[in-house]
């Protein structure tokens, strides 16, 4: 089983309006019979001031095979949103496209300037490979003729059918992406610490997310203890109870018992990776998970706030050291 977590766009906004746009962009440049070469990157997009190109360039692929390979990349790339943070993830992929578009460019000047670059999510999909590499934890192994293998080959397989697919010039995209994550693994310039900042998460998550973000995890099959409508009715019991009867009356343990809600075994080991790749080990996991009587989501939240806090912290000490 690969390390993804639960099915779908859980926890991963930024990760599905992605791949909704490449998937929305790719069918319409086969459904329009658009020749992926007339919006590819080119210095025909300086000639002809065709800005366009510089950005709808990296949100469309140019054949079929392409397509359904690299969206299935892109969509196996939500795990790195869900552990680092969406905040993390939109600065990275800020980060990524910036340098990709310059080295693309230079790439462009050395061979031609009537050559193109091929056209996709190339940068994207191939610097998650670098990041793949430390997170997520490995967990899953199993020997191949006594060779010892992790689930992540198969990821890298797929990475590398679609690296042997393309006819032209999209080596150099893979390339750059790779240059690109390893720039960002490297942390230079602290560029793992780099966030969006948050007005701008928030002015996203009214306008834009909320049109594509789905309002419950059908993933995890959770009793939700907390909502809010069935908070209102129990108080509205409640409260005609007490137009009916004496305080006396009312007596607390009388009061049906709260079910601790059941979990699925497929979010349970969701968790105990998201714990393990924080450094916790599972007794300390487990300990969080009973706290919040089974409730996943609660969890999760908890661990990522003190991985929050514990980063601001190590940050805020560094800067101290610094101005010392």
């Amino acid at each position: 089983m690969l390390i993804s977590g639960p099915n779908g766009f859980y926890n991963s906004p930024l990760t599905k309006c992605l791949f909704i746009i490449v998937l929305f962009f790719s069918l319409g440049v086969y459904v329009f019979k658009i020749e992926p070469t007339n919006l590819a990157l080119s210095f025909f997009a300086f000639r002809n001031s065709e800005w366009y190109r510089l950005f709808v360039s990296q949100f469309y692929f140019g054949s079929p095979s392409e397509f359904i390979l690299g969206l299935a990349l892109l969509y196996s790339w939500r795990i790195h949103e869900r552990l680092i943070g969406t905040r993390k993830f939109a600065a990275h992929i800020i980060v990524v496209f910036i340098q990709t578009t310059i080295l693309n460019l230079a790439f462009l000047a050395t061979i031609g300037y009537n050559k193109f670059v091929a056209p996709g999510p190339y940068s994207w999909i191939y610097s998650g490979f670098i990041f793949y590499l430390d997170i997520p934890p490995t967990i899953h192994f199993f020997k191949l003729r006594g060779i010892p293998i992790t689930d992540k080959i198969f990821l890298y397989m797929i990475g590398v059918q679609l690296f042997l697919i393309p006819k032209h010039a999209s080596n150099f995209c893979i390339l750059a992406g790779i240059i690109a994550g390893i720039n960002i693994r490297s942390n230079i310039f602290h560029m793992k610490e780099w966030e969006i900042p948050e007005f701008i998460t928030n002015f996203c998550s009214k306008r834009i997310l909320s049109f594509i973000q789905s309002q419950n995890n059908p993933t995890l099959m959770l009793i939700n203890r907390n909502h809010p409508r069935r908070d209102i009715n129990h108080n509205q019991e409640r409260n005609n109870r007490r137009n009916n009867q004496n305080r006396e009356e009312e007596i607390p343990i009388n009061l049906p018992q709260q079910v601790v809600p059941e979990i699925d075994q497929e979010s349970l080991n969701y968790y105990y990776e998201i714990s393990a790749s924080m450094g916790h080990d599972r007794l300390f996991a487990q300990g969080i998970l009973d706290n919040y009587r089974n409730d996943v989501n609660r969890a999760v939240n908890f661990l990522l706030e003190q991985l929050s806090q514990q980063d601001e912290n190590n940050n805020n000490n560094n800067l101290g050291n610094d101005m010392n």
